[in-house]
């Protein structure tokens, strides 16, 4: 397990110390992220490397983990919030190409024991780094693709419910604050008078003209309109309803003389 440990307070030194050099000063998060990217490095090489081969392992994964979840992210601009490529992708990378250099005997590791023979067999470095090679991309490959193939799945599924949805692409348009004003204080108009229901239904069937803005507050509905509101398109329900409100008015003052009111 002292592979374990040494990788791990390696690897989050290392982040800090590239942390310092290129930002200006180390971080609480950048070394807890070296340790992450410690401790991914060293899991395949954790049972092959020697202490001080999980050393070296951790102090290149922190420095190049580093360096991905910073330069790199930057440059390509790729959503990644937690940096799951830049430690957990790279950080595995490194590992398990790594394990092919570190578990030599020359170098501290244990080598491949030998079941046939009994013993740690004779052990080719360069083979075995072009075997880690191949698993590494066959991963890469198998992560991908099924990463694409359920992306794709997830996308088909959410495609008919996004079409019922409000406001989304393909469905009918919302009205704009003016009309929903428009259309509360015709509806105010016709629970008083009958003759408003006509001005309502002429409206409420009218085609909405106002192009979809963002959704707001339900309180907006129910803001009291300017006393001269501005020139709309569907102005002809409005002049009808104020009519309509000026005739009540005369009415109960016992006024026929209004203008308000239709001449014989």
């Amino acid at each position: 397990m002292i592979n374990t440990f040494v990788a791990t307070a390696a690897a989050a030194l290392a982040w800090m110390v590239a942390e310092r050099m290129s930002k200006g000063k180390p971080s609480l998060l950048g070394g807890a992220s070296g340790a992450v990217a410690g401790l991914v490095a060293v899991t395949p090489a954790s049972g092959f490397a020697g202490p001080m081969g999980a050393i070296v392992l951790g102090i290149v994964a922190g420095v190049v983990c580093m360096f991905f979840c910073s330069a790199i992210k930057n440059a390509l601009g790729y959503d990644d919030a937690l940096d799951v490529f830049g430690v957990h992708c790279i950080g595995g990378i490194i590992g398990a190409i790594g394990t092919g250099i570190l578990a030599a005997p020359s170098l501290g590791g244990t080598g491949v024991f030998d079941y046939t023979t009994g013993k740690v067999g004779d052990y080719d470095m360069v083979a075995q780094v072009i075997v880690q090679a191949k698993t590494v991309c066959l991963t890469l490959v198998w992560s991908g693709v099924g990463s694409a193939i359920l992306f794709t799945i997830v996308q088909g599924a959410r495609r008919p419910a996004a079409r019922h949805r409000p406001g989304a692409r393909g469905s009918r348009p919302r009205r704009s604050r003016r009309a929903r004003l428009q259309l509360l204080r015709l509806a105010c108009g016709a629970a008083r008078a009958p003759s408003g229901l006509a001005a309502l239904s002429e409206h409420a069937t009218s085609p909405v003209r106002a192009p979809v803005r963002p959704k707001r507050k339900l309180r907006a509905l129910f803001i009291a309109a300017p006393a001269q509101p501005a020139p709309h398109r569907d102005a002809q329900p409005l002049e009808q309803t104020q009519q309509m409100r000026a005739r009540e008015r005369d009415a109960a003052l016992g006024r026929r003389d209004s203008p308000a009111w239709p001449r014989a």
